[in-house]
């Protein structure tokens, strides 16, 4: 019951999917709506610390790049995958 309560709460800290997303709209997919409200709202969190938008850009790309590499969502991430992604790309920075 508690956990429910929990749950039910929003804290409405900036950066937000449920800030970003229009809860009147019905969306056909919600986990990519709510993937892309989050990535915008980190963009807007960096935006506000007043981070360079060339390094907005490239961590929004690599999170997007880990997205599709994993073919799932932030909340479904298991930790080995990041040791797949980065394993992958050792092999493309020894080169460069």
């Amino acid at each position: 019951m508690q956990q429910a309560a929990a749950m039910a709460q929003r804290v409405d800290l900036s950066g937000a999917a449920h800030l970003v997303l229009d809860a009147r709209v019905a969306h056909v997919d919600p986990a990519a709506a709510v993937f892309a409200a989050m990535v915008e709202g980190w963009s807007r969190q960096q935006q506000s610390r007043f981070l360079r938008p060339a390094t907005i850009r490239a961590r929004l790309e690599l999170v997007r790049r880990f997205a599709a590499f994993t073919n799932q969502y932030p909340w479904e991430w298991p930790a080995g995958e990041v040791e797949a992604f980065t394993s992958e790309l050792i092999p493309l920075l020894r080169t460069r």
